[in-house]
This record gives structure tokens, C-alpha cells and sequence, in this order.
């Protein structure tokens, strides 16, 4: 999960060449031992907050309050394999947020991680993502475009420097399938599934920043390089339940 200043796990459809220059790792080598700084962060996390929150793929951009992780952690994080079994006894969270993470696994990759975030949530805990939504990125081929799909486009091509002598979709539609890390895209239906197949249940779509729980909320921070109504345009933000 490699990130620079901005999260490369976070840029979905707005400026993921402008601010990563390398793909992004999605799993490690094999097993890994948190060093003594990292066993220390997690400990007084654990020891010290009442309600536990765990950030995976953090890529330097912290959540204060949660324990904030990545597979090439940066300072205030430890390392985690999102891919991989967590190292964390069940029942150890109330939530769960990964922002831009789940479509640089693969989707066997996924299903792990899907698990393990019901394994380690407490229950009634939730589970937050925000990813590409394949549907939207699909009705950038429409004939009449809204406003917003043409500035999304329009932004495209300039911040990424998309070839001119295709259509502007078809060159975004192919780099976001298969550049910076990317695995497995979603549409809504599939992303439900897989998070109900893995133990979710209450699979519910969500707007960018809001949530009836107050630890979910204005958490996104996707839309801060691109603009909310790009990030709007272009991604998809679920919660689910485990029982």
C-alpha cells in the first residue's frame, strides 16, 4: 500500500498520478512482526480508548482516535496486511473504515478481509468503505453527459495526461482498471454481496461524510485533491453490521 504525501489508497478517480508514483502493495511478503514502537502503539491504543476504531490502509493520513494502519506503515501506524489475517483477538473493535483499500486486493484477497473485519468487530460493530463504484465509472460512456461527468473527465485528462486520440472515457476507463494497484472494482450489488457473504449484514449505502453513527462522520478525506462532487461522481461509500 504504497502512499506518498496523499494516500494512494484514497485516490480513486481523482488525482491518483499526481500523487502516486509506484504501485501500491496490496499484501506482504509473509509474516511480519510489529516492531516495539508499533507493539507500544497498539497497546496504549488498546489500553487507553474506550471505543475502539480501526483505520486500515492509513497511508500517513491518521484518524485521530483510531488505531491507524497500513502494509508500509508511516509514522503513528503499525503494519497491516489487509489481504491477511489480522492480528487482533475477535471482537477488539466497534468500527472498521477502509477509504480507497479494498479494490487494490484481489477479490480472494478481499473475501479475507471482509472476514477478518467481522472476526475482529465486536457485535453490532460496523464496518465503513469508500471505493470506486463501477456502475458511475461505466455512465462516463453516456451519449448526453451530465455537467459533473464532464468535469470529472475534463479533470482526468488533464491531471493524469490521458492520450487525446482516444475518447476521454475510454483512456480513464482503462487506467483506473489497471493502473496504481488496482484489482477488482465494484458495482454497488457486487460489494453488497461480497460483504454479506463474508458476515455483514445491513449493507447500506451512505453519502460522502454522513452517518447516523458520529465516529463515521466527515471521515472521508478522498474528495480533499479532486472536490467532493467528483468524489461524489465517481465512488461509492457503504456500512454493514456484523450480528
Amino acid at each position: 500500500m504504497v502512499r506518498r504525501v496523499l494516500r494512494c489508497a484514497a485516490l480513486t478517480i481523482v488525482a491518483l498520478a499526481a500523487a502516486c508514483s509506484s504501485e501500491r502493495k496490496t499484501t506482504g511478503d509473509g509474516p511480519h512482526k510489529w516492531t516495539s514502537a508499533e507493539q507500544k502503539i497498539v497497546d496504549d491504543y488498546m489500553a487507553k480508548e474506550p471505543i475502539k476504531r480501526l483505520q486500515v490502509g492509513a497511508g500517513g493520513m491518521n484518524l485521530k482516535g483510531w488505531l491507524n494502519t497500513d502494509i508500509e506503515p508511516q509514522p503513528g501506524e503499525v503494519f497491516l496486511d489487509a489481504g491477511a489475517p489480522f492480528p487482533f483477538p475477535d471482537k477488539s473493535f466497534k468500527y472498521v473504515y477502509a477509504e480507497q483499500v479494498i479494490e487494490h486486493l484481489t477479490y480472494e484477497q478481499a473475501q479475507v478481509f471482509v472476514r477478518e473485519s467481522v472476526r475482529v468487530l465486536e457485535p453490532g460493530g460496523r464496518i465503513r468503505l469508500a471505493t470506486p463504484d463501477l456502475l458511475l465509472l461505466i455512465a462516463l460512456f453516456n451519449a448526453d453527459k451530465t455537467p459533473i461527468q464532464k468535469q470529472v473527465l475534463a479533470f482526468q485528462v488533464e491531471q493524469n495526461r490521458l492520450p487525446t486520440t482516444v475518447l476521454p472515457e475510454t483512456a480513464w476507463f482503462n487506467r483506473i482498471n489497471h493502473a496504481w494497484g488496482h484489482q477488482f472494482l465494484y458495482d454497488p450489488q457486487s460489494l453488497r454481496t461480497t460483504l454479506e457473504a463474508g458476515g455483514f449484514k445491513s449493507v447500506t449505502p451512505v453519502k460522502l461524510g454522513e452517518s447516523d453513527a458520529p465516529d463515521l462522520q466527515n471521515i472521508e478525506m478522498h474528495w480533499h485533491v479532486g472536490g467532493k462532487e467528483i468524489d461524489e461522481a465517481t465512488s461509492q461509500f457503504v456500512e454493514a453490521t456484523r450480528p
